[in-house]
């Protein structure tokens, strides 16, 4: 009697696997790409400062002026104004070809560096551009189960159509938006 009041249940285990897809190619190039777009001002800066470095008459004027400076300082301006003041015309005379110098080297700087910099992003966004003509319209980045973004699904995988996807464009509004974020 007691076998006849237990019950068997032989109900099968429900599967809650979640499949998720995800290209790693588009997942990475484009963290990649805004983390590169990131670096382009320092990098530029960096290379510009290579090419022009102060050259070596700049050195030795500063050398000079350093000269100048501790003559100075060894003559007394009461006791003897003229060698004092000649003195002061020479420093004055090399700190403004100094300041000329330093300035258009400066300028020279921020021409190359702008341009390198053009440069570079035109090369980013080339790459950028092909790789969303070539993949972002055809494949989405990571497709997830279709009900997690229910209201918005179609949304997210705009141009693919794919249920549940998640479209390169959408990819790279959330990844520039976190880059942004957390860089700065």
């Amino acid at each position: 009697m007691e076998d006849e009041d237990v019950m068997e249940l032989d109900a099968e285990p429900i599967e809650s696997t979640v499949r998720i897809h995800v290209n790693y190619f588009l997942f990475c190039i484009v963290p990649v790409i805004f983390l590169l777009t990131k670096i382009f001002n320092r990098l530029s800066t960096r290379i510009s400062q290579w090419f022009f470095q102060s050259s070596e008459g700049e050195r030795q004027r500063l050398h000079e002026c350093s000269e100048i400076k501790s003559q100075m300082n060894s003559v007394s301006i009461v006791d003897d104004f003229v060698a004092y003041s000649k003195l002061q015309r020479r420093l004055n005379l090399v700190t403004l070809n100094l300041e000329a110098d330093a300035q258009s080297r400066k300028l020279l700087r921020n021409d190359l560096s702008r341009m390198i910099r053009f440069v570079l992003y035109i090369i980013v966004g080339t790459v950028y551009l092909f790789t969303l003509y070539s993949y972002g319209t055809k494949e989405p980045v990571l497709i997830l189960p279709s009900n997690w973004f229910f209201p918005i699904g179609f949304i997210l995988s705009y141009p693919t159509g794919v249920p549940g996807g998640i479209s390169l464009p959408i990819w790279t509004m959330i990844t520039r938006t976190l880059i942004s974020t957390f860089s700065s």
